[in-house]
């Protein structure tokens, strides 16, 4: 590891000798290089500032703009985002794709070697990459590019090969559970970056619980391509590749039939219902619609039904077709910057199918709320 990071040092100096030279580093004091830290009183902090900054949802939201091309505006939050968090492996190489798509060479050259630095480390994906594809002819870009893919060739290719492990799931009980009577069973799919302790809140903004609430773990690394583990985590692989979406988009779905198999030889289990919220939700889709004699119902937040003519080997028309004994409650947030239209293609798709259907618009952003979730409850007759 330290052999590897020595080969990045050359790299590391083009962004720092930008700003100040090393020497100065030595001789400058700890209170003159961070004033603003120094300002802060440890005793008088307020924390209310802290709750004010919430930087995963700012990820969400550059993400969106990205995918809705709109680069200049994904590009300030990632500016927010790494000016606040500098080791922010993921943030930087989004950034750098941003740049590199609005034609910025600099700016892309620079963020894409500070992502280096911080440990992102897929240079498969790197080399793959569309986004940089636009600045192969500017030679200011393409001779750090190449310097970045060469000193990465140490590290060998990615693989991927299909295994077995034991993932967590959190479960939680009614009150006053009794082991001699039947609950309906609820599971959660957290959405992109999420976390089973993190999607437990939707249980706790109930007020009552009347089933077994089972919240599985995605099966994958929200961001893989970095040293620094972070407790975030995917129902997808997270590599952009359409060889392994097609050889691993259907194993989260399996995996969740799984959960259900062992609460139902671990609990006494009537009917059983998915809860997803955005990514979550759009494998929620899949799960409830692959397997309707598994799952009486799902509910979707902030979710897309994935596109059968771009992933069909995800989730066909016929699929749909066969799906339509599931009942699926839809719900959306007026503001949620993932657009609403996304829901509405969904409930048309299945009601022209002859699906039950029940939508439901929220005031809000991208978020499940706590009413609307209470409602769709009621409305499978689980509260």
């Amino acid at each position: 590891m330290i052999k590897f990071f020595k080969k990045f040092a050359v790299l590391f100096l083009i962004i720092v000798s930008g700003f100040q030279s090393l020497q100065a580093q030595e001789t400058i004091s700890i209170k003159e290089k961070y004033p603003k830290v120094f300002n802060i009183n440890p005793y008088t902090f307020d924390l209310t500032e802290l709750s004010q900054i919430d930087l995963e949802d700012m990820k969400q939201q550059a993400y969106f703009l990205m995918l809705q091309k709109d680069y200049e505006n994904a590009a300030r939050f990632y500016l927010y985002i790494v000016s606040r968090s500098m080791n922010d492996a993921s943030a930087c190489y989004d950034l750098a794709r941003c740049y590199a798509y609005l034609g910025q060479a600099g700016y892309a050259s620079k963020f894409l070697i500070l992502a280096i630095n911080n440990g992102f480390n897929n240079f498969t994906s790197i080399r793959e990459d569309e986004a940089f594809n636009q600045l192969q002819q500017n030679s200011e870009f393409f001779n750090q590019y190449q310097a970045v893919l060469n000193a990465g060739k140490s590290l060998g290719e990615n693989i991927y090969v299909k295994g077995e492990k034991l993932i967590k799931c959190r479960v939680l009980l009614p009150e006053n559970y009794d082991p001699e009577i039947t609950y309906p069973l609820v599971i959660g799919m957290h959405g992109f970056g999420g976390t089973t302790e993190n999607f437990t809140q939707v249980w706790s903004d109930l007020e009552r619980h009347s089933f077994i609430f089972v919240v599985p773990e995605g099966p994958y690394e929200a961001y893989p391509d970095t040293y620094t583990r972070s407790e975030q985590f995917s129902w997808d692989i997270g590599v952009r590749s359409l060889e392994l979406y097609k050889r691993s988009d259907n194993l989260s779905p399996q995996f969740i039939v799984n959960v259900k198999k062992y609460i139902n030889e671990k609990y006494k289990i009537g009917k059983s219902y998915i809860i997803g919220f955005s990514q979550g939700g759009g494998y929620a889709y899949v799960t409830g619609i692959k397997n309707p004699d598994v799952f009486e119902g799902i509910i979707c937040f902030g979710a897309s039904l994935p596109d059968t003519k771009k992933y069909p080997w995800f989730l066909s028309e016929e699929d749909i077709v066969k799906g339509n004994k599931l009942k699926v409650f839809i719900a959306h947030g007026k503001d949620d910057p993932h657009s609403i239209k996304n829901a509405s293609e969904a409930k048309r798709i299945l009601k022209k199918n002859d699906y039950e259907v029940k939508f439901q618009e929220f005031e809000g952003g991208h978020y499940i709320n706590s009413s609307t979730f209470k409602t769709a409850l009621e409305w499978f007759g689980i509260q």
